[in-house]
């Protein structure tokens, strides 16, 4: 990984089906791969972040972080941010801003829409909350690794039984909770 680059969120530490796996959120919208826990790195861009306008409009600024503007991503424009990681089976998800759902199925860079998430008929009446249009937790059965359920800020909570190709939207409108508390 390149000296001065910025990483968000280090999201997972697990052994996938694949080998170990380590995966970051970077720039917010890309995620760095490790195959031999942080020796070396790949990134999966998916799309350009305002990091990338910002060193690409100012060189100085690019300097001192020592990194400058990366190429065009796949959906470039279609993502703010990636805010959440979830490694299901062999699947990688990641959550964005605005409200959609990626999934990565295979060892390399490529990454596709869930378009049964995106397609769902209430996304028309999907508004920003405070921290925008997010899909924030991404939540997997491990017993089950087709059933997952997601939370999209002001928009509800979703779930799927056949690993996002329908989504079922079971709760709405829920009240704040400040903090969680699980008991056995």
């Amino acid at each position: 990984m390149t000296v001065g680059r910025l990483i968000i969120v280090l999201a997972i530490r697990r052994r996938a089906r694949f080998g170990p796996l380590v995966v970051a959120i970077f720039r917010g919208a890309g995620v760095w791969r490790s195959d031999d826990n942080g020796e070396n790195w790949a990134l999966a861009l998916l799309a350009n972040g305002k990091f990338d306008e910002m060193l690409a409009n100012d060189p100085e600024m690019a300097a001192y972080v020592g990194d400058g503007p990366v190429p065009d991503a796949p959906f470039k424009g279609q993502i703010d941010a990636l805010w959440s990681l979830c490694l299901v089976g062999g699947t990688l998800f990641a959550g964005a801003k605005p409200a959609a759902l990626f999934a990565r199925h295979d060892r390399g860079d490529t990454w596709a829409r869930v378009q049964g998430l995106s397609d769902h008929p209430s996304g028309d009446s999907w508004q920003p909350g405070g921290a925008g249009l997010t899909l924030h937790p991404i939540v997997a059965d491990r017993a089950d690794p087709a059933k997952m359920w997601v939370g999209i800020s002001a928009a509800g909570v979703f779930a799927t039984e056949d690993a996002g190709k329908t989504w079922d939207e079971i709760a709405w409108h829920l009240p704040t909770v400040l903090c969680v508390e699980v008991m056995d």
